[in-house]
């Protein structure tokens, strides 16, 4: 398949810094076909553990609050590299797939991979925006190979400049709500990444009001590549220059309280590490993550979870034939642990639905 046509069928991440810099002159088609996001209500309403079967006088109108002042609920998604059957502009007609249907009870949605710039695929834009979310592409770079990005990038003002720029603009084009930036890999020399998030941010608050530039917890004021699991003065100086902190997962209770101090005002701007996978990490995750979230809410932070789609990689995909029963019980299961510590978004237009989640079994010709 040449480019063009695959540009035109397939979504896809930019690998490389040389196609960075030339990319917004020719993008792909299928920007045409992005929607808008759609507003939402300004009330958010807190999650209840109450069950149905209780007593009539204890049921009453839900508190509602101002979704300012309440801490907020990122995902990011990262699933199997990115761009697996969700890359795909047309209809697939492939079953058991993965499907996202949480949508009223978070933010902000990042599609995550490991190429330098991810972009996430149309149906993902168009499912966030559909219902009111913020989706983020990620800017990452990595390690030794990543550093040279990195110090190519930053080698002028006006090389740094012209990144930001690209990235301003691909946001623009594809009508994305922000960036995650990902800097795993040491740096000799601070200033120029300093000034890169700095002028980032800036841009794209004139060119996309409303939207985020995130900093994920990762080198220090210093260059050194170590990760802080909390905000202090080692990585303060990326939180202030943008709109929030994605903090690593290897966290103790003693970091949130950390954090919390060291946040004040600006405390629901801290998203907190989840990783579903439990990997290092407080509560072990899977089925028991919800001990995590239920600390990061007591101290009134904003939680980020990261890999949800745990639920869907970690399950045996036989028998086929109840793959996707077997699916959505485990992800409802998850979430439903999950609830007491969610804010729901009330339905503030004409609402209309046929109940489907966005997936099928597999197809099966001359079968009944």
């Amino acid at each position: 398949m040449n480019k063009s046509l695959r540009d035109e069928k397939v979504c896809c991440p930019i690998s490389d810094l040389n196609s960075v810099w030339q990319y917004t002159k020719n993008p792909p088609k299928w920007i045409t076909q992005i929607v808008d996001i759609k507003p939402r209500s300004d009330f958010v309403i807190k999650n209840t553990s109450l069950t149905c079967h209780t007593e009539s006088n204890r049921f009453a109108p839900a508190t509602r609050f101002d979704r300012h002042t309440t801490p907020r609920t990122l995902v990011c998604h990262d699933m199997k590299g990115g761009y697996i059957e969700d890359k795909f502009i047309d209809p697939l007609n492939k079953g058991n797939c993965y499907t996202f249907y949480r949508w009223s009870q978070i933010d902000i949605f990042i599609y995550f991979s490991h190429h330098l710039v991810t972009i996430p695929p149309l149906a993902w834009i168009n499912a966030a925006h559909s219902n009111g979310v913020q989706i983020l592409g990620t800017f990452i770079t990595e390690w030794e190979p990543g550093k040279a990005v990195c110090e190519e990038i930053f080698a002028s003002p006006k090389s740094l400049k012209k990144f930001v720029n690209i990235l301003v603009e691909i946001c623009v084009l594809f009508k994305l709500d922000g960036w995650l930036l990902n800097i795993e890999n040491g740096l000799d020399d601070t200033g120029p990444l300093k000034t890169f998030v700095k002028q980032l941010t800036e841009k794209m608050h004139m060119k996309r009001p409303g939207s985020l530039v995130l900093w994920y917890d990762s080198i220090t004021d210093e260059g050194k590549l170590k990760w802080q699991n909390e905000l202090n003065a080692n990585n303060r100086c990326y939180f202030d220059n943008c709109d929030g902190i994605f903090l690593n997962y290897s966290w103790n209770e003693e970091n949130l309280v950390n954090t919390y101090q060291a946040a004040e005002h600006r405390r629901h701007d801290v998203y907190v590490g989840v990783d579903v996978f439990g990997r290092n990490f407080y509560g072990g995750g899977n089925f028991n993550t919800y001990l995590a979230v239920e600390k990061i809410r007591e101290h009134d932070l904003s939680i980020a979870i990261f890999a949800q789609g745990w639920t869907h990689e970690t399950l045996d995909p036989e028998p086929a034939d109840t793959f996707l029963e077997r699916f959505l019980a485990r992800d409802n299961a998850f979430w439903k642990s999950l609830w007491p510590y969610l804010y729901s978004y009330p339905i503030n237009r004409v609402f209309e639905t046929f109940f489907y989640v966005g997936v099928d079994k597999p197809f099966r010709i001359g079968t009944s």
